[in-house]
């Protein structure tokens, strides 16, 4: 379990921080609408800013927010049709009223390379397989990547993207040879 340290902020609130942390958030609308945004730093310093509801900034933290919300869901995603994916399971879960992160198991990376290949092992058009895949369990996923023939159009894909990118390393081997020489 990581170490955590226990600050005394300002305001006489004890708050925990891990190990690297140096500021915690928190915010909250209070009953008349009033948004307010608090910073808990490492050193007990606690600053708050209220946005009122009729605020000319409102909107534009609001969109700022919106922003950060779906760019986080594709952060560290490679692959642009990842991204893609990512972005339309975000805005089909805000539709439903749905605000969590997904769970864990249900991320998109490598499902664009899923969906070509799919596409190509099945002859279906790529959004006839993108729309089936969009609601399937992610475990059902990763089987069907498993699948002998759709995990050697994946890996042929995955070789003609690396190759794309400039990498040319061929195997494991060659891997660890060019780390350790």
């Amino acid at each position: 379990m990581a170490e955590t340290t226990k600050i005394q902020g300002e305001d006489g609130t004890m708050y925990e921080f891990s190990e690297k942390a140096k500021v915690k958030k928190q915010s909250y609308i209070t009953d008349d609408g009033v948004v307010v945004t608090k910073f808990v730093f490492r050193n007990g310093a606690v600053r708050t800013h209220k946005t009122q509801p009729g605020d000319a900034l409102l909107r534009r933290l609001a969109m700022h927010g919106a922003d950060q919300k779906f760019g986080d869901e594709f952060a560290g995603v490679d692959d642009v049709e990842d991204c893609i994916l990512a972005f339309d399971s975000m805005s089909g879960r805000l539709a439903r009223g749905e605000w969590s992160e997904r769970k864990a198991g249900e991320g998109v990376a490598g499902t664009s390379l899923l969906a070509r290949a799919l596409a190509e092992h099945t002859g279906k058009t790529l959004d006839e397989v993108k729309l089936k895949l969009k609601d399937t369990d992610p475990k059902v996923k990763a089987a069907a990547a498993r699948q002998p023939k759709v995990a050697e159009i994946i890996a042929r894909l995955k070789s003609e993207r690396d190759a794309k990118k400039g990498v040319t390393v061929q195997d494991a081997e060659s891997a660890v040879d060019a780390i350790f020489g």
